[in-house]
Order: C-alpha cells, then sequence, then structure tokens
C-alpha cells in the first residue's frame, strides 16, 4: 500500500498519503503447531485400518514433509537395507537417507503392492495424490478421533521423539534434513545409516 500511494503521490494522481494512517495489529500471534501427544499417537495406532491414520504414523515415524511423501518413487526405498533415500525442497534434504522405523514398514509393504510408481497414491484409483487432495480429509479423519494436527505437525512430532529418546543431535537433523549451524558439524561429520537407523529405533 505504501509503495503505492507514494508512485501515486509521485505521478500527481492523488494529493495525500492515506496509507500513512493505516493501523495494522502485529499483536495477532501464529498459533503454535503442537505435536501428537503419545495418548494421540496409541490411539492413532489403533485404527490402522484407515488409509490417512497410516499417512500420520508414516509421517511420525520418518519426519518426511507431505510433499516428500506423496512424491516418493517405490525404487528409492531399500527395505532390505532399512532406509529411504529420498527428500526435496532443501540442499540438505534432496536424496538424504532416512531410516525406516519397524512399525511402519508394514504400511510400505502394502503400499508398494499396489504397483504404483509411488508409494503413497489414492487408495481407489491409485493415481498420484497432491497435499491439496488429501489436506480435508487427513484432517477430518483426525478430528473424528479428537485430534487437531496438520501435516506438519507430524514432522514436528518426529523431532520431538527423537529429541525425548536421546537421539544424537546430528542424526536427528539428517533425519530431518536440518542444516547445522556448525560448519565444521555439517562438512566434516559424517553419519552412517547405521547410526541413523540406531536413532530412529529409539521411538518405541
Amino acid at each position: 500500500m505504501h509503495a503505492v500511494f507514494r508512485y501515486a503521490v509521485q505521478n500527481d494522481f492523488i494529493d495525500k498519503d492515506y496509507s500513512k494512517f493505516v493501523i495494522i495489529d502485529n499483536t495477532t500471534q501464529k498459533k503454535d503447531k503442537s505435536i501428537f501427544t503419545d495418548t494421540e499417537i496409541t490411539a492413532l495406532w489403533q485404527h490402522t485400518d484407515n488409509f490417512y491414520v497410516k499417512l500420520a504414523l508414516i509421517l511420525i515415524y520418518t519426519g518426511f514433509r507431505i510433499t516428500e511423501l506423496l512424491t516418493l518413487p517405490v525404487t528409492s526405498i531399500y527395505l532390505d537395507k532399512g532406509y529411504i533415500r529420498h527428500g526435496l525442497k532443501t540442499k540438505n534434504g534432496k536424496d538424504r537417507i532416512v531410516p525406516i522405523h519397524p512399525r511402519i514398514i508394514p504400511f510400505i509393504v502394502e503400499f508398494m503392492q499396489n504397483n504404483t510408481d509411488h508409494l503413497i497414491t489414492d487408495p481407489l484409483s491409485h493415481k498420484k495424490l497432491t497435499a491439496g487432495h488429501i489436506r480435508s480429509p487427513f484432517k477430518q479423519t483426525l478430528c473424528e478421533l479428537s485430534m487437531e494436527h496438520g501435516f506438519h505437525e507430524c514432522r514436528h512430532t518426529t523431532a520431538s521423539l527423537l529429541n525425548r529418546y536421546g537421539a544424537k543431535e546430528l542424526s536427528i537433523k539428517k533425519i530431518l534434513s536440518h542444516s547445522s549451524q556448525d560448519l565444521t558439524k555439517d562438512v566434516y561429520t559424517h553419519v552412517t545409516v547405521d547410526e541413523l537407523i540406531t536413532a530412529i529405533n529409539l521411538i518405541p
């Protein structure tokens, strides 16, 4: 608004910059993202017959962003080695190694049996999905279980669980594709696949 009004005054379209008198209320704060509680996670495990519950659990036990999960090619899953090589968005996130928690292996095996290029597809048509396609039914499913969470809160939960159960800081950063503020750690310290698998397996 300031830029538009300034341009208008400079070009004699108006005489006064009324945008100077606009008061914006900056007191409204963004709602904090809340993680899934232990009770909620237990409830999810009791409803694994639901497609969207399975998605929530895969997100919680991998730390994937929803877009990363929905674009995950089956060819990037190495069940025999216990990890997935995939990731988007950031330099650290691309093609990173994400360990597979034993509890979600049955879901991955089930989805791989759909014989599609991507792990997650529409449960009926097996067509590719986007976050926009499933955001509403995902939230509705959780609402029916008395939970109020979005996709990204699954990722926050992953970080919280890894931290709570004693995973090493660098392993957490590698799994979640967070860059380290310590340049020495980021460049010279390597985390092995076994260390990442050990970290994810700390989560019960």
